[in-house]
């Protein structure tokens, strides 16, 4: 690895083990459990700029799967960290497979980067907003139970992260694109059934961001 690359591979794990071992800090001394999930959700997407320190792709793809590993093979005290009710730690595991995935596939690219964006910032603001003011509900059959305040959120956050992608990683898209990226993802994340967000709305992101600019912002 080039002299970045293990520079950028430290600062990797001690960021990613900071924010693992203050959750399990606050867990063991009875902290929400939903707070710690969607604070972590935030907190690990600002992944896509952290590719910034890396010299090769490698060096960044094999942070992903050296934590995937450890997710997969954590231990109780780990696990329970995030685990309770309806939250399931697979969920954590899939959610770090995608980072894994996406940063294989989509390193330095804006469309990864707003996938990984929008499955963090949006859908981990969704989660917090509906949880703690989300009055009016809403469900479809197959999903969980949403508010129209989460997914207003969702909406708003989506547009920020498609903004804040290309913004560093390419030039602003047409607004037409943003506008409509955002409703899409946000009616995804409203009606993908429980545990499945974690795929569904970085796949629809990314199939989006690959046709939808030659349709929208010729």
């Amino acid at each position: 690895m080039f002299p970045n690359d293990i520079l950028a591979f430290v600062f990797s794990f001690v960021y990613v083990g900071g924010i693992i071992y203050a959750c399990k800090y606050l867990r063991d001394r009875g902290y929400d459990l939903h707070k710690l999930r969607e604070t972590t959700h935030m907190l690990m997407g600002v992944w896509p700029l952290v590719w910034l320190l890396f010299e090769t792709m490698f060096a960044a793809f094999m942070v992903t799967v050296i934590i995937t590993l450890f997710l997969i093979f954590a231990p109780k005290s780990i696990r329970r960290v995030y685990s309770g009710g309806e939250e399931k730690h697979y969920g954590l595991i899939i959610y770090s497979a995608t980072f894994m995935c996406i940063t294989c596939l989509y390193w330095m690219s804006p469309i990864g980067a707003a996938a990984i964006f929008t499955l963090a910032f949006s859908d981990g603001m969704a989660g917090y907003v509906g949880k703690h003011y989300g009055g009016h509900k809403f469900r479809v059959p197959w999903g969980k139970t949403k508010s129209i305040e989460g997914s207003l959120a969702f909406f708003l956050m989506s547009i920020i992260s498609i903004i804040l992608a290309y913004s560093v990683f390419a030039t602003l898209p047409c607004l037409t694109l943003v506008i409509i990226y955002a409703l899409i993802l946000t009616i995804t994340e409203a009606i993908s059934p429980p545990h499945s967000d974690n795929f569904t709305i970085p796949i629809t992101s990314i199939l989006l961001l690959e046709y939808l600019p030659y349709l929208l912002c010729p």
